[in-house]
């Protein structure tokens, strides 16, 4: 602080050029806000402080240093400067403006009402709606120098549309001009907060720089964050079958499994965040065939995210089930047997297991009668040209191997 007194008869103890000395009568005080003396340079018969003075004319000059480059005196002072001339003339007190000191760069930080429940590559994903306090740490707050910007994007990183940040219960349209309206902040000494519901599901950029009031820049934040309350949408379609058949209240597609091969095609979308987990199988219905075989849990390769197809081979009676997870942690699930649906892929044909009957009496092969002695005849043993005789009546035992035989029932 440069000070300079105009008294033609400026009282001194020395008019030396070199040394220049006020006498009693002069007072230069420093105080903080509260009335508490900083430092005081008072010229009496007891002090001369040790301060340089210069002479121009009738101009008489010193300069004095209030606060410290490394924040260790930051704060709100007031310089009052008394003086008497060599008549006993009084000044009349000067009193500065108040004079702030401040060499601390404001302090920005962001938080949220939940906890994430993901993060990854500096994302935090949380599966509700969250509010978001900003807080600037800054003895010399000033919001009207805050630059700001916030950003809602889909999966796509096309721009969402509907209004998805709020102040509780409005739409905020321009997010930098909100935080520059002070009416919007709420303040506790150096310590001021903002908040702004994140309501929608979108990915957030957040931005927020700021400066005080003594040209200290803070470091700009940048957070991103993902809100996404929504599931993944699934669907499994297939391929066109020979034909549907109810058994037991499951509609079931059937497939022959040569020129009508079963193909799969699952499908795992989300409009905010991208599938992280995704898998498919295919399970045998309980009861089937130990001729069937299913696929076993298979996930998806990151590429492949969005659409999977895949075949199954026969001999398959059962349900395809898939299950896709995005870095929400939210999870779907499509199970065809919950449905009552599935699918039979087919290709053997039945086979004659056994044929029998009771005992005969003979059998005429190629002109010529044998008599038949056995309790059983197994007729696959005989051609078609060939006669079995019987005293009576005759009881046909039928057997057919097959792995989706069809039937109306297949209660005992």
């Amino acid at each position: 602080v440069n000070i300079s007194i105009d008294e033609a008869n400026f009282d001194v103890q020395s008019t030396e050029a070199d040394t220049i000395v006020p006498v009693e009568g002069t007072v230069i005080k420093v105080t903080d806000t509260s009335g508490n003396v900083v430092a005081e340079y008072n010229y009496s018969s007891e002090s001369t402080p040790d301060l340089t003075w210069t002479k121009d004319g009738d101009v008489y000059s010193t300069s004095i240093t209030i606060g410290a480059d490394d924040g260790t005196a930051d704060g709100k002072y007031i310089v009052t400067v008394n003086c008497e001339d060599i008549a006993g003339n009084a000044m009349e007190q000067y009193t500065s403006p108040i004079l702030v000191v401040d060499t601390t760069a404001p302090v920005i930080t962001i938080a949220y009402s939940g906890t994430a429940v993901n993060e990854e590559e500096d994302i935090a994903y949380y599966d509700k709606a969250q509010t978001a306090t900003i807080t600037v740490e800054e003895e010399n707050f000033y919001p009207q120098f805050i630059s700001a910007s916030i950003s809602c994007k889909d999966v796509n990183g096309n721009d969402v549309e509907d209004k998805t940040v709020t102040d509780g219960t409005t739409a905020i349209d321009d997010f930098e001009v909100y935080l520059q309206n002070k009416d919007n902040w709420s303040s506790n000494s150096s310590t001021h907060t903002i908040t702004v519901n994140l309501n929608g599901d979108a990915n957030y950029v957040i931005t927020v720089d700021d400066k005080d009031l003594a040209g200290n820049e803070a470091e700009e934040l940048t957070d991103k964050i993902t809100v996404d309350k929504s599931a993944p949408e699934m669907e499994i379609t297939y391929s066109e079958p020979l034909t549907t058949r109810i058994l037991k209240a499951i509609t079931f597609g059937i497939y022959d499994g040569s020129d009508n091969k079963l193909q799969v095609t699952v499908t795992a979308t989300d409009e905010t965040t991208p599938i992280d987990l995704w898998s498919y199988e295919a399970t045998v219905q309980d009861g089937a065939s130990e001729d069937n075989t299913g696929i076993d849990e298979t996930n998806v390769e990151p590429a492949n995210k969005g659409t999977v197809t895949f075949t199954i081979d026969p001999e398959f009676r059962g349900f395809v089930k898939s299950t896709a997870t995005n870095l929400a942690k939210l999870e779907t699930t499509v199970d065809d047997e919950s449905n009552n649906t599935g699918v039979i892929v087919d290709s053997e044909a039945p086979l004659i297991d056994a044929v029998t009957t009771d005992k005969a009496v003979y059998v005429l092969k190629d002109d010529k009668a044998t008599a038949l002695t056995a309790d059983e005849v197994d007729l696959t043993q005989y051609g078609t040209a060939d006669s079995i005789y019987y005293a009576g009546e005759v009881t046909v035992n039928i057997s057919i191997d097959e792995a989706n035989f069809d039937v109306q029932s297949t209660e005992a």
